[in-house]
């Protein structure tokens, strides 16, 4: 395709998300309603990409949106009654999980058992370690698990020993 005709497709598509993000911030109080929760811009933008992505109806990507969340804090206590370890999402991390179960074709427990699989082996060393039993999940666990566990898990040992010797 010529670069030209590239640029004002994007052009088009980049203002019918704008358009439907407007929309979609109009509507934030009948959604609260409807769903207990309004969302923030990257939690909008999310909703958006997946619409569009999935060619269904801006309200029924919502709708998922809220359900997907509610999975993940599923997942949570799942994690918890399993291997008595709590873990929480922060917040950039639940919407960087969320997003990548809407584009996806996996459902949210799915996702998180196959990022967290090795998790519950780490934390315990961690939490052997530091005596810590929460922990909290940023974003950089849900983009790179297995380097973030194991930097989190050398921190603690590092910290242990730097304890150890005052």
């Amino acid at each position: 395709m010529h670069p030209a005709r590239c640029r004002i497709f994007d052009e088009v598509d980049d203002r019918e998300r704008e358009e439907m993000v407007r929309e979609l911030e109009s509507r934030s109080a009948e959604f609260e309603r409807k769903y207990g929760k309004s969302l923030d811009a990257a939690g909008l933008a999310a909703v958006v990409d997946a619409t569009v992505r999935h060619g269904v109806m801006p309200e029924t990507m919502y709708r998922r949106y809220t359900q997907v969340e509610q999975e993940i804090h599923a997942f949570e206590k799942e994690f918890e009654t399993l291997y008595g370890l709590r873990i929480r999402f922060a917040e950039d991390a639940l919407r960087e999980l969320v997003r990548l179960v809407l584009n996806g074709s996996e459902e949210a427990l799915i996702v998180c058992r196959k990022i967290f699989q090795n998790y519950h082996h780490g934390l315990k060393l961690v939490m052997e370690r530091s005596g810590a039993a929460e922990f909290t999940i940023p974003i950089e666990a849900i983009r790179n698990p297995e380097v973030f566990l194991n930097d989190m898990i050398q921190q603690t040992y590092r910290q242990q020993e730097a304890d150890e010797r005052t």
